[in-house]
């Protein structure tokens, strides 16, 4: 891989349930339910056909699966906020840009 092209998190694939809702509309923003494709500790793929535009500030939520060593599924509650990096046809890349916070979600 190309230096340019070197992640500096690891990225996995998962879709997971995700909120993106941008920060920059002048009308009330409204939420897009969407799937990651991929994520790391940095920022998440989102599958979309909603346009976004380059460097646009998003809240990000979504809902982590966890399987536990005893075979047990939990569920964490992320929020932070984002910036978009990038823009295809088939969705937008973010980059993470604020704290993380996550919950447990029951």
């Amino acid at each position: 891989m190309p230096k340019s092209e070197q992640r500096v998190f690891e990225r996995f694939e998962m879709q997971m349930p995700a909120l993106l809702m941008p920060q920059s509309s002048n009308d009330s923003p409204r939420p897009l339910f969407l799937l990651t494709r991929d994520i790391s500790s940095g920022g998440a793929y989102f599958h979309t056909p909603d346009s976004f535009f380059e460097e646009e500030e998003v809240q990000v939520e979504m809902l982590i699966r966890i399987s536990s060593a005893e075979n047990e599924i939990h569920h964490l509650y992320l929020a932070t906020t984002g910036e978009v990096t990038r823009r295809e046809s088939s969705g937008v890349a973010v980059r993470f840009t604020g704290e993380y916070r996550l919950k447990p979600f029951v």
